[in-house]
């Protein structure tokens, strides 16, 4: 199992490089070519409701194909979003047709990505397994964004989209060494019914959790663009988001297999509002540098804990329909995360709800019995 592990890592840290390198810019990219806020929102809430659709069909689909196949398939897909964002400064695509192909290729990757990890993750090893894996995964994500925001502001978008088809390509190498597996789906409204019933409070703590990661991920980036009207900067944070958090990942994965995962997650979230009302009250650049930096280390401590809870759940369970189960609350965080960015008059106003949602996750976790009790 430690020989597939490896060469998960492997397939993970080659698209983690490719996706680095462009994948902060998209929405910069949209703002450039003058489509506004409002519609990159639509855009993020179109390609939220496809996830979720293709991770189910893509779980029925591995029934019989298998799920090495469904991540080959997957790169026509990636190919074709890639070739869009290409030629949308020349064609005028619409906008809801790329966020479509974007979540073909993301539930392709994605669902059987988690599949192999909650078969071939240690239970006992899982934080460690993660903390090893968002350490090198930072360690990439620190070079990567800053040289995409160098080769999109001297070289143009286009080139920067064909760097990243060419890395892509490699990742089917590693692809090679993984054993095979067929999804065991036998989804009801019972099942579905039972999988939230068991686990309520996850599901919960997923729904609150993601509306920071979207923020953080999608948002913030749009912020310091709209901000400086500097691709470099935008550049520049997503490496300095990596930098805090690298040093921390190995520590973090570690002790979340020693130490009660709750105390991770509860800390993490009283720092988090910390940095949104600071990131909300500071408007310089230096400011939103160290933020940043802050940033990336505490998102490790609420991701890596709550992600050991997330495989330790599906290996309890049918590991295929409950990460398919586990879209239900992250689609519903997108929509009202998004759509609330879609409602304000300024991305800042949004701010407020991030807040909230971490003010969630600390009452969750100072109950008495909260939900990483189901995992003991």
């Amino acid at each position: 199992m430690k020989q597939q592990l490896n060469a998960l890592f492997t397939l993970q840290l080659i698209n983690t490089f490719a996706s680095s390198l462009f994948s902060i810019f998209v929405p910069i990219y949209l703002l450039t070519l003058h489509y506004t806020v409002k519609q990159i929102m639509i855009y993020y809430i179109i390609w939220s409701v496809g996830v979720l659709f293709f991770f189910l069909l893509s779980g029925i689909i591995s029934k019989r194909s298998g799920l090495k196949i469904l991540m080959i398939a997957r790169l026509p897909f990636l190919f074709a979003y890639l070739l869009m964002l290409y030629s949308l400064d020349k064609i005028a695509i619409p906008l809801s047709v790329i966020a479509l192909v974007d979540s073909i290729q993301v539930a392709l990757y994605w669902f059987p990505f988690n599949v192999f990890f909650a078969q071939f993750s240690d239970k006992e090893k899982i934080g460690n397994d993660l903390g090893r894996l968002y350490a090198l995964k930072q360690l990439l994500s620190i070079f990567a964004p800053i040289l995409g925001g160098v080769i999109a502001k001297f070289f143009g978008f286009n080139i920067l989209y064909f760097i990243a088809v060419v890395i892509y390509i490699f990742s089917i190498l590693p692809l090679l060494r993984i054993s095979e597996f067929k999804s065991v789906i036998t989804f009801s409204k019972d099942k579905l019914a039972e999988l939230f019933k068991k686990f309520p409070k996850y599901f919960l703590v997923e729904t609150f959790r993601d509306i920071g990661a979207n923020a953080e991920l999608s948002i913030w980036p749009i912020v310091i663009f709209l901000s400086f009207n500097n691709i470099l900067s935008v550049g520049n944070v997503g490496a300095l988001f990596s930098v805090g958090g690298i040093i921390f990942s190995f520590l973090i994965g570690k002790y979340t297999d020693k130490i009660n995962k709750k105390i991770f997650i509860y800390f993490g979230s009283i720092i988090f509002i910390l940095v949104w009302i600071f990131r909300f009250y500071l408007h310089s650049e230096a400011a939103y540098y160290i933020l940043t930096v802050v940033a990336g280390f505490v998102a490790l401590l609420i991701s890596i804990p709550l992600d050991a809870i997330f495989f330790s759940l599906a290996k309890k369970d049918n590991i295929d329909e409950f990460i398919i189960v586990r879209e239900i609350p992250l689609l519903v965080s997108r929509i009202i995360f998004f759509g609330t960015c879609f409602l304000v008059s300024t991305l800042a106003n949004a701010f407020w709800l991030i807040i909230v949602s971490y003010i969630v996750l600390i009452l969750i976790f100072f109950n008495k019995k909260p939900f990483y009790r189901q995992i003991s």
